[in-house]
């Protein structure tokens, strides 16, 4: 009679051990999700120390406000524990700065070496995002933060690369590439509508600002259709800093929204996952 019970225990214990391997994946999870606002903070300063270093370089900011901006970068920095192989991410960032103060490197050059490093700093993100398709319930939602964190990525470099064309009155291929870069923020867009639950789309409706998103668009028409003549009278550097700046802000609340959506679920998983 002992022997029938064999099979059914050893199922059990399969599925004992299957649960906690979940359990302990989730409890990865967590601290992934958590891991993730470390990350995005340092991108986010990096971002606007780019966007302010290219400015400078092409004669449009004063190095006042980038040497502010250097202090918030570092101190994000300073929370900041992982590698480039090979090369840590201070080495990297003032190796670039030297560089900058000297002279030595043009916008266009610096606007690649910063944009290399987030694309790491990204590329470790989208890594760990890769995780999460072991649970259905989260994976969509991953999709949705690494889209929005791509959106924002290529608003950044836009922003730069705006003030580059309106500080130095450098205007058809830069004006080139800020086509290009938009076109990369509306397929970043549909992923987003594809991958995200209604709770993510009405996050994204309450956070970003149509009106402003519209004010964009428009200057972006002018920046691409303007000749270099008459292009400063047209759109000031201030404004154009101005209007990017507050949507790239608006992106970053959208996704630290959306990485405490996807910690929340993890949690609900975890618990569901205990009883």
């Amino acid at each position: 009679t002992l022997i029938p019970i064999i099979p059914a225990f050893l199922y059990l214990a399969d599925d004992i051990v299957e649960s906690w391997q979940q359990m302990k994946q989730l409890e990865k999870m967590a601290f992934i999700s958590a891991d993730h606002v470390i990350v995005n903070a340092l991108v986010h300063e990096l971002q606007k120390e780019r966007g302010l270093s290219v400015s400078v370089l092409s004669g449009g900011t004063v190095r006042v406000e980038l040497a502010e901006q250097r202090i918030r970068t570092d101190r994000s920095l300073a929370g900041f524990t992982h590698d480039i192989p090979d090369r840590s991410f201070s080495a990297v960032i003032a190796g670039l700065r030297h560089k900058i103060d000297r002279g030595g490197l043009g916008y266009m050059a610096a606007l690649d070496v910063y944009s290399d490093t987030i694309e790491a700093l990204l590329a470790l993100n989208h890594a760990r995002y890769q995780q999460f398709s072991k649970f259905p319930a989260l994976q969509n939602l991953a999709r949705s933060n690494d889209a929005v964190a791509r959106m924002k990525e290529a608003s950044g470099k836009e922003r730069a690369l705006g003030a580059a064309i309106i500080a130095s009155n450098n205007g058809h291929e830069l004006r080139q590439k800020i086509f290009r870069l938009h076109t990369r923020v509306d397929a970043e867009g549909l992923l987003f509508n594809n991958y995200s639950g209604t709770e993510y789309k009405e996050l994204y409706q309450v956070i970003v600002d149509p009106m402003l998103v519209n004010q964009l668009d428009q200057m972006r028409v002018q920046l691409q259709s303007l000749s270099s003549d008459n292009l400063a009278t047209e759109i000031s550097l201030t404004d154009w800093w101005s209007k990017t700046t507050t949507y790239i802000d608006q992106l970053n609340h959208l996704l630290l929204a959306g990485t405490s959506l996807l910690f929340d679920q993890t949690v609900v998983l975890q618990e569901k996952g205990k009883t």
